[in-house]
């Protein structure tokens, strides 16, 4: 237990960092794979003719993604259509394709994955700030 060895200042700021930490795993876990794939799916030369597969994918799922957020009428048409763009691509399997289609229920995980970062980097200044004080090390 770090409380036995450790100044309660911090202690705190070691929690603070494990739950920052906790909360990366929690988004990855949850959200990692259809990250990964969409950002792949984004990721390849899609102005090429080769990649016209995956520019419409990316198109439908953005498409779906907006449509679920406003509630908007035509929601299922546009999961129907992703669903579709998704099927053309063989190299994703449909654990894959309904990963990504259930992230587009989701809202944008940049700003949330941004944030999760933002907070892990200011927890883990605070445990080094509090460290270096309890040990006296000043450089």
């Amino acid at each position: 237990m770090l409380q036995l060895v450790a100044p309660i200042s911090l202690a705190t700021a070691s929690t603070r960092v494990l739950n920052a930490s906790q909360n990366l795993q929690r988004l990855a876990h949850q959200r990692g794979e259809a990250y990964w794939l969409y950002m792949r799916l984004t990721g390849v030369s899609v102005w090429r003719p080769e990649y016209e597969d995956a520019r419409r994918a990316v198109e439908a799922l953005d498409a779906f993604r907006a449509a679920y957020a406003a509630d908007a009428a035509n929601m299922m048409e546009m999961h129907v259509a992703a669903s579709a763009t998704l099927d053309q691509l063989p190299a994703l399997d449909s654990e894959q394709a309904s990963a990504l289609l259930s992230d587009c229920m989701e809202p944008e995980i940049g700003p949330r994955l941004d944030q999760c970062w933002k907070e892990h980097e200011e927890a883990m200044k605070e445990f080094v700030s509090c460290a270096r004080a309890v040990l006296s090390v000043n450089d």
